[in-house]
This record gives C-alpha cells, sequence and structure tokens, in this order.
C-alpha cells in the first residue's frame, strides 16, 4: 500500500485475498482484493480495477513504466519518484501521450529522454525542473 501526495492511498495485491474498507468513506463498502487488482481511496471515495502488478510494483524495483499516460500523469510519478517540482510552461505539452519503461534512471537520463520523444527542453536546478 502506498499513500501519495495528492491524497491518493492505492492497495495493490500481487497474491493472497485482502479485504479492504475505509470507515471514512461516502459510502459504505468493502472490497475483497484479489490477486491483480487495485484498489484507489481519494476524496473518501474506493475504487477497485484489474491492473498488471508487475507494472504497478515496479517503482519498488526503481523502473518507470508508462503505458500511454498523460504527460501531467507521467509528470506527477517523476516527482513522487525523485522528490522534485517540475513546471511546464510548454503549451499543450501535458495532455500529449506519453510510452517509456525506463530502468533505474537517474534523473537527467530520464529528463533527457522525455525531451527527444516530445520535442522539449529543460533545465534542472536542484529540486525545481522547468519544461519549455
Amino acid at each position: 500500500m502506498s499513500a501519495y501526495m495528492d491524497g491518493a492511498t492505492v492497495l495493490v495485491l500481487k497474491e493472497g485475498k485482502v479485504a479492504f474498507s475505509h470507515e471514512g468513506c461516502k459510502v459504505d463498502s468493502i472490497f475483497n482484493v484479489l490477486p491483480n487488482q487495485m484498489v484507489l481511496l481519494k476524496s473518501g471515495i474506493l475504487q477497485k480495477e484489474e491492473v498488471n502488478t508487475d507494472i504497478a510494483k515496479a517503482w519498488m524495483d526503481k523502473k518507470l513504466v508508462f503505458q500511454s499516460q498523460k504527460f501531467s500523469t507521467v509528470i506527477a510519478e517523476v516527482e513522487r519518484f525523485y522528490g522534485v517540482q517540475i513546471n511546464i510552461k510548454k503549451d499543450g505539452l501535458e495532455k500529449r501521450i506519453y510510452r517509456g519503461n525506463h530502468n533505474n534512471p537517474s534523473l537527467e537520463e530520464l529528463m533527457e529522454s522525455m525531451a527527444f520523444v516530445l520535442k522539449f527542453k529543460y533545465k534542472i536546478q536542484g529540486k525545481n525542473i522547468l519544461i519549455y
């Protein structure tokens, strides 16, 4: 299970069975979570969906796997993974779709790869990154 700064809590199950509930939920619900399923708790609402657990737990192996995701979603993951703040100044970039598999990249390697694919420039200054 992990908790993200945007207030979401995620449970991904690779094996076994877990009953998941939250007493603060707007709707009384208990989800029985099976392997290859994920439960997301955000703003008091529980959701359950099927997932590829190898991809969902990739961060544990220091891998970043993006499967046709909006760049704004990719950026949120990069911010969490590296503990950085990213500011995008290039119009329309946040809505573009990005795909990529990265095995334990340095921040610079990842940024260089994404910049090449999506045709943007960037500047890293400490924990802040500007994309333009």
